[in-house]
């Protein structure tokens, strides 16, 4: 039963959750990646720092991540987003 429930996590943990993910919290999750704050990627975007921050939100949700940092790694390991692009 335990290694049921081992291999149940593992396929879990191999699922992208990335497809899950608006047209908008992709470009949100890329300008993250490439060092924009909240307040540039509103003005890049031309949503207000709040949607941005709901954005953020929801890809945090979407894809099991807790924090900023974690969600920039994510983008760069999966090829989000040119962090040589600023």
């Amino acid at each position: 039963m335990v290694n049921d429930y081992m291999r149940y996590v593992n396929r879990i943990k191999r699922v992208d959750y990335y497809d899950r993910l608006t047209e908008q919290e992709k470009h949100v999750l890329k300008l993250m990646a490439e060092g924009f704050n909240t307040r540039e990627i509103a003005d890049l975007t031309f949503f207000d720092v709040q949607k941005v921050r709901e954005y953020r939100i929801n890809i945090m949700k979407k894809l099991a991540i807790n924090d900023r940092s974690e969600l920039v790694k994510y983008a760069i390991n999966h090829s989000v987003a040119d962090i040589n692009s600023r």
